[in-house]
């Protein structure tokens, strides 16, 4: 939708521009007296400010409808009662060629409609208890306007009130004197009806339009996008002023996200649908944010399309001219400056990178004065590359950095007199969710016993420690022989298991049998399939376990297991390709690795560095080597 959306601003500029004398002047002119007559006449200057602020925002705002929104909004008409099968459809219609019309705000919009929705917005702030909170800039900004996001024009704002905030609310809403305290309460019950969504991402992404209320209400599965789209359209209907904040792009991660923000007087409180515990989750520890851009309805004079113009070269979050920049409501952040060292270009703009696997994706503009490039808010503790762009392509000026956090500049320029000898586990960092699964193996236990309800059974060995997130191996010394093998999770721990394998001594290969167990949320067979990419889960109560029936007693030698992971940890027999930092990506070299860490003997220090696996997998992430350990950015 991106790129649909670069092409349709093109559109967009030329026809703001050519507005002087023709049809659609008239048309604007005329609506803009029909509504501000409306209100003198009924002397109400409170809506009359707020029509004012919607006429004077309104001249390029448009609608993406055409052949391709009907598709996708009959698909999800169709099929949404199942959300797997929709996801389904959803996604082979990405591979259609679809055409798109552009539908001006300016050629469609009556007095009527404009009327109808300040004055419902109006009646939804009268009757709201919390209303004193919600200064009058705010209500404009995040409450009044009648569109979400590029979506066909309809009145949600009486389709809403009729068919869901009475449903999950009632009046019970209104009575809430507090503006946090009534957002908390209407998100969690309008949650509900979305608590079973289904998430996609990476190939599983549907690219679905901007959808009218009615369409979109019905979508079972999709993105956060989708979802905050949804919370925007509910909670502007009873006077909670909302907001979609968003970053182009992780800072430690590939993509970006979308949320919604609770706007009140003493600062923002973001969240996301489903609400799993409270007003303010909305992004897992593990995720590092570059920038952090607002969606307005207003047009911001200082964003980047009103300074420069538009560029097709850049992403469409340079191109938008309804963003305001609010990474410093959310990081602690510091204007600074660095120089030009190289390729120097006449452009007075500047912009910083961050990392997305081999190539860079830009975040951020600043710009140039006297070779030096200028930058505000900017979060610490991120790896940025400086870089200009034009039509030809993204240069670098200076090297990789990052900003600590006493302010000083970090450069990564890689010494080639000053080489080090690097040993590699991992492509990609463990974050906190694989963490988890491998921590839960700690208290766990192998045992034996020749009863299947293992009542006699002793134990093989305890896992005390965190296990290595790729095959571990327990060398066993057992005199007596015995059937029934298990390993069996800590009581109240999750039984999560990747692969699992028992040995006899006169056996090179997994002993067979039948798979026992406690059934979860997984197949057991997938604790024995030798894939690690797939896993058991039987839940976390007491006495989980999952096992073996091997027909008859075995003498047990070893044990070889994998806790839940990401197959991201270096693997023999795979062939990987270090590269370096300097002004460009340059190769190490290609290795097949024989063991479980990859050695490379002559690697420039102080490099940003960037591990590929040409065999398998696509999560990689940059990273420094200091002080014999990986340091990923």
């Amino acid at each position: 939708m991106k790129n649909i959306k670069r092409s349709i601003f093109v559109f967009i500029v030329f026809f703001v521009l050519s507005c002087t004398d023709n049809e659609d002047v008239k048309r604007y002119r005329q609506l803009r007296k029909d509504v501000l007559s409306h209100y003198k006449a009924n002397n109400n200057p409170l809506k009359e400010k707020a029509a004012r602020f919607l006429l004077d925002n309104l001249k390029d705002q448009y609608a993406i409808d055409g052949e391709r929104y009907k598709v996708y909004s009959d698909t999800i008409k169709k099929y949404f009662a199942n959300k797997d099968t929709l996801q389904q459809k959803l996604v082979s219609v990405n591979k259609g060629k679809y055409t798109d019309s552009i539908v001006i705000d300016i050629n469609v919009l009556t007095a009527e409609y404009l009327i109808d929705n300040i004055d419902r917005t109006f009646v939804s702030l009268e009757k709201a208890g919390w209303k004193d909170e919600i200064s009058f800039t705010d209500f404009c900004e995040y409450v009044l306007p009648y569109r979400s996001g590029n979506e066909p024009l309809e009145n949600w704002r009486k389709e809403i009130l009729r068919d869901s905030v009475f449903k999950i609310a009632g009046d019970t809403l209104f009575s809430f004197k507090g503006l946090k305290a009534a957002a908390d309460y209407f998100t969690r019950k309008h949650s509900n009806l979305k608590k079973n969504f289904l998430i996609s991402s990476g190939e599983s992404v549907a690219k679905i339009p901007d959808l009218s209320y009615s369409v979109l209400d019905l979508l079972s599965t999709g993105t956060c996008e989708n979802l905050s789209q949804l919370s925007i359209f509910a909670c502007r209907s009873v006077a909670i002023p909302v907001a979609i904040d968003f970053t182009p792009h992780w800072a430690n991660r590939t993509l970006g996200h979308n949320w919604v923000v609770l706007i009140t007087k003493n600062g923002t409180i973001p969240f996301i649908l489903p609400i799993k515990d409270t007003l303010g989750v909305y992004k897992t520890n593990d995720c590092t944010h570059s920038k952090i851009y607002r969606h307005t309805f207003s047009n911001n004079p200082e964003s980047h399309v009103k300074q420069r113009g538009f560029c097709d070269f850049l992403p469409y979050v340079f191109n938008d001219p309804r963003l305001i920049d609010v990474t410093d409501t959310y990081l602690k952040t510091m204007d600074f400056s660095i120089p030009v060292l190289f390729h120097s270009s006449d452009s007075k703009y500047a912009y910083l990178a961050v990392s997305d696997r081999l190539s860079w994706v830009p975040v951020d503009w600043g710009i140039v004065r006297k070779k030096q490039a200028n930058f505000k808010k900017i979060g610490e503790n991120c790896v940025y590359l400086p870089v200009s762009i034009s039509g030809s392509g993204i240069t670098p000026f200076n090297y990789p950095f990052v900003l600590n956090s006493d302010g000083e500049i970090r450069y990564f320029i890689p010494d080639l007199k000053e080489l080090q000898r690097v040993e590699l586990a991992r492509k990609y960092p463990i974050f906190n969710n694989i963490r988890r699964y491998i921590n839960s193996m700690k208290g766990g236990k192998f045992q034996a016993d020749n009863n299947k309800s293992f009542r006699n059974a002793i134990t093989l060995d305890s896992i005390v420690n965190a296990p290595d997130d790729y095959y571990n191996k327990v060398h066993v010394n057992l005199k007596k022989e015995y059937r029934f093998v298990r390993y069996i999770a800590k009581d109240m721990s999750r039984c999560t298991v990747s692969e699992l394998a028992f040995y006899d001594k006169s056996n090179s290969e997994p002993l067979l049998g039948e798979v026992i167990g406690t059934q979860g949320t997984k197949p057991l067979e997938n604790a024995f399939d030798g894939d690690l990419l797939t896993y058991i889960d039987a839940g976390g109560g007491k006495n989980q376990w999952i096992g073996l029936d091997m027909g008859k007693p075995r003498n047990i030698s070893k044990i070889v297991y994998a806790p839940r992971t990401d197959k991201n940890h270096v693997i023999p027999g795979h062939l990987y390709e270090l590269f370096y930092w300097d002004n460009e990506w340059k190769s190490l070299g290609e290795k097949i690795v024989t063991d479980k860490t990859l050695v490379y003997d002559s690697v420039p220090s102080n490099s940003l560095l960037f591990l590929k696996n040409h065999t398998e997998g696509r999560e990689e992430r940059i990273f420094t080597y200091e002080n014999g350990e990986q340091v990923w950015w």
